[in-house]
């Protein structure tokens, strides 16, 4: 079974790892990029930063989102990864898109409706002190969570018990649509799991770092 341990980063040591994320060229390129995007100066401030050790290999990860949360940036030490996610107004439609740093150039692997409702939901279920529980059993064969994480056949139909369970259902719909390991859903998932990674959701974790490990196409 995978160990995970998570520090949160708090006061000196944040600001450090802050000032160096912030300070960053590639960081930097990719707010002016996304705010080219949405016609305004974007100001990031640093959401959470957290020491992430798994089965004893520790790595960085950082969050920073401006003040209406319209632009996100995460940054992944090991494996380095840099996401940006915008949301931007195209036929009077809210899209959502997000970009992944790749051989130093950022490209646009998801673009989609940004789903109020399905943000409404997940409002709903934070509603749980711990972003893992359910009033149901979460543990049923062959999921490893709730009733959409899991292997091929974990997916529903039941609806999903927890935010991590409805980032899984997301996810089994996208690869529905795009077919399985397709590499825009995966990022998709990986980013939607995100604030849950950051809360010390096991399962989040455990999902999250599956993909991590997993080849895409």
């Amino acid at each position: 079974m995978m160990s995970t341990e998570l520090t949160k980063l708090d006061g000196l040591v944040k600001e450090r790892f802050a000032k160096e994320i912030k300070g960053s060229n590639k960081v930097q390129r990719l707010v002016d990029y996304l705010s080219s995007l949405t016609g305004t100066r974007t100001d990031l401030e640093v959401d959470t930063a957290l020491d992430v050790n798994v089965d004893g290999q520790h790595s960085l990860m950082v969050q920073l989102r401006n003040e209406d949360d319209s632009v996100r940036i995460h940054f992944q030490e090991k494996p380095k990864k840099l996401f940006g996610r915008v949301i931007v107004q195209a036929n009077n439609k809210k899209v959502a898109k997000i970009f992944e740093e790749r051989d130093s150039n950022f490209e646009l692997v998801r673009e989609y409706l940004h789903n109020e409702k399905f943000i409404a939901s997940l409002k709903e279920l934070e509603n749980y002190t711990d972003p893992d529980q359910s009033d149901v059993s979460t543990q049923d064969f062959p999921c490893i969570h709730g009733h959409w994480c899991g292997a091929p056949f974990c997916s529903g139909p039941e609806a999903p018990a927890t935010p991590v369970d409805a980032c899984c259902k997301e996810h089994d719909l996208c690869y529905g649509d795009s077919g399985y390991f397709d590499c825009e859903c995966d990022s998709q998932l990986q980013y939607c799991l995100l604030p849950y990674v950051q809360a010390g959701s096991e399962y989040a974790i455990i999902v999250f770092e599956w993909f991590n490990l997993q080849p895409c196409s």
